[in-house]
């Protein structure tokens, strides 16, 4: 039984049902029909007998007798005298009987070998002597008809029993399809390993419309975050193979035969270099791979925005470069629902590109403001700038300006803004940039109050 399909369980379990309701049916229906044949047997004679005696008449000395029917669904009506003698009608089949007139109850006599009912009734007609009106009834004649119905019933039972069981099999197997398509899907997706195939059943309130949705969604995320692992593996191995194979020459260098103390020191602290490049890229990629695949979830708690954008700011005069003139304009007690320790990701991600990206004698700026529909940050300086045709590549993973000058001077990987950009989208924040070459830049996040 385990074996069978759930649609072939409930069409047989249908079938079951359906084949003991028609049984206890029909068992009942047989039980009842001997009582059925009585019932119906006696009301027939009795009515039939009643309304031809309502027809008898003396008129003119004749006895009128036309209105009678002396055979009528299956009741012979007979007239006879007093001492039962037959005037009018015929007994069924002409059998002989010597059953005794009387105006009691209906009672059942055996002639030659068939039943019958028999009712008599005193007739009392003025001006004529009484007579008697006798109605008989074969108990086979009513147990006909009731057969009948059963046989009827008994012949259609099993094509009812097979159409009913015909439908529920095709409705359950259009019920059971959509599951059809989640397991072949599902069978497709495990052997092609391709997370991009989904169900799509489209709307639906039923329980099968809800499930092939949260599969869908399921594997939204493990797509992502399969494509995020990926993603991971191919950035870390990319970028970490400069610096390793730097790390490899500098460490044969210092170890040859021909090299000074002053050349194993430089080339300790070109290694030294590289170790720090590629802590902080680790580091990076760990943090965007958390993010992308929504492991670091965000800690969202009603904070002073204000003050801890004030801290911040604070912090950065101290590490600033000398030549670069720091400000900002923070209006006070502002307050958000955020995490803490995002923002402060995001905003010294994009004060330090400020002062990377920046120039001798330069400035940067940070404004903090409020109006009746958003908290608007701004981070601006008169730096380098980015040309318009590459405005839009600053988000993107790993992309640098200007390679050469951020990854000697300054250590960048191009990840920052990256970062800054879904922690900004974590928050519901836009974030965008204006900036002109050899202008200046200002990059502008707006969060929904």
């Amino acid at each position: 039984m385990k074996k069978l399909s759930i649609k072939f369980k409930i069409t047989l379990w249908n079938a079951f049902l359906m084949i003991l309701m028609v049984t206890l049916v029909l068992g009942f229906m047989m039980t009842i029909t001997t009582s059925i044949i009585e019932v119906n047997g006696k009301k027939q004679l009795t009515r039939v007998v009643n309304e031809n005696a309502d027809e008898v008449d003396f008129e003119d000395g004749v006895l009128e007798i036309e209105e009678v029917v002396f055979f009528e669904k299956g009741v012979y009506t007979m007239l006879l005298n007093l001492d039962g003698t037959l005037l009018y009608g015929n007994p069924p089949n002409d059998v002989h009987f010597t059953e005794k007139l009387s105006e009691t109850a209906i009672k059942t006599v055996n002639l030659d070998g068939t039943e019958y009912y028999i009712y008599d009734k005193l007739i009392y007609i003025r001006g004529y002597e009484n007579i008697w009106i006798r109605g008989m009834i074969e108990i086979n004649e009513v147990a006909n008809v009731v057969n009948t119905l059963l046989i009827v019933a008994l012949i259609l039972s099993p094509i009812l029993i097979f159409l009913a069981t015909l439908g529920c099999y095709y409705i359950t197997k259009r019920a059971m399809k959509p599951i059809d398509k989640i397991i072949d899907i599902s069978k497709e997706i495990s052997e092609s390993e391709d997370l991009s195939l989904r169900i799509k059943l489209g709307k639906g309130n039923d329980e099968v419309h809800k499930l092939a949705n949260t599969f869908d969604k399921m594997f939204d995320k493990l797509e992502s975050s399969f494509e995020s692992e990926k993603q991971f593996s191919s950035d870390a191995s990319h970028e970490l193979r400069t610096p390793t194979a730097v790390i490899l020459a500098q460490c044969e260098y210092a170890r040859g035969n021909k090299s000074t103390d002053n050349d194993k020191d430089e080339a300790l602290e070109v290694i030294q270099r590289q170790a720090f490049k590629m802590s902080k890229l680790i580091s990076d990629l760990l943090n965007i791979n958390r993010l992308d695949r929504g492991i670091e979830k965000a800690d969202f708690q009603m904070t002073n925005l204000s003050e801890l954008l004030t801290n911040i700011c604070e912090e950065e005069t101290v590490i600033a470069p000398s030549n670069i003139k720091f400000s900002y304009d923070i209006e006070s007690n502002i307050n958000m629902n955020l995490d803490q320790s995002m923002i402060i990701r995001l905003i010294t991600n994009l004060i330090n590109n400020a002062f990377k990206y920046n120039r001798e004698q330069g400035t940067v700026n940070v404004k903090l403001l409020e109006n009746h529909d958003e908290i608007i940050l701004t981070v601006e300086d008169n730096g380098i700038g980015i040309s318009k045709h590459t405005q839009d590549k600053i988000w993107q993973r790993f992309y640098q300006v200007n390679p050469s000058r951020t990854a000697e001077q300054n250590g960048s990987m191009g990840l920052g803004l990256f970062m800054t950009k879904q922690i900004a989208e974590i928050h519901g924040a836009n974030i965008n940039v204006k900036s002109e070459l050899n202008i200046g830049s200002c990059f502008t996040v707006k969060f929904k109050k």
